[in-house]
């Protein structure tokens, strides 16, 4: 009798025992700003969401179609094509089903990658200058969120020039981030014409 007892009470402590409800404390932001990685894409988490604490067993959906909140709610992966937008954000408690909603705007801030390092040659062929466009020079420039310019977008070369020559080159990307860089040009006759002498 005395060890139904102890089991009768032990189970009845358990049932009047606060039952933690992890999903009444979701808090979302009303507004997080996110940055695209080096390579153009981010994965949301709750951890950027949620305000306070935070809890296991959490997901995130964006809803990226207008008019925002009604869905349909998709996964929290990022690319290219999500760069200027907002989407609304949820974060939800799969155990409890609580549920919180917030702003996710998705931003570009990584200037395109760009190495001037070695240098180029440019032959010139005539007394006529020559004229060479930036992107045929011995350089890299990468942006995994897509097209970028580059300025100049090209470079003239005459008689006047011919020796070593240094251009400052400058990539900007569609969000306005930009880089920098100097190349070095290495100018110089064709052959043994000698047009310049």
């Amino acid at each position: 009798m005395k060890k139904s007892g102890l089991l009768l009470s032990v189970f009845l402590m358990l049932l009047l025992l606060p039952q933690k409800n992890y999903g009444q404390s979701l808090v979302c932001n009303d507004l997080i700003q996110v940055a695209l990685d080096e390579n153009c894409s981010f994965t949301v988490i709750p951890e950027h969401v949620l305000e306070g604490t935070i809890f296991p067993n959490c997901v995130v959906e964006l809803d990226k179609t207008a008019p925002f909140g009604n869905g349909p709610w998709v996964g929290p992966n990022l690319s290219v094509m999500d760069i200027g937008k907002t989407y609304m954000v949820r974060v939800r408690h799969v155990p409890s089903g609580n549920i919180c909603w917030g702003n996710l705007k998705v931003e570009d801030k990584l200037p395109p990658a760009l190495d001037c390092e070695g240098f180029s040659t440019v032959q010139l062929t005539g007394v006529a200058p020559i004229t060479l466009a930036t992107t045929d020079l011995s350089i890299t420039d990468v942006d995994a969120c897509g097209a970028h310019t580059l300025a100049p977008a090209s470079l003239q070369y005459d008689c006047n020039d011919i020796g070593v020559q240094v251009v400052q080159l400058t990539a900007t990307d569609a969000s306005g981030n930009t880089s920098s860089c100097q190349h070095t040009v290495l100018v110089s006759q064709s052959g043994l014409l000698r047009l310049c002498e």
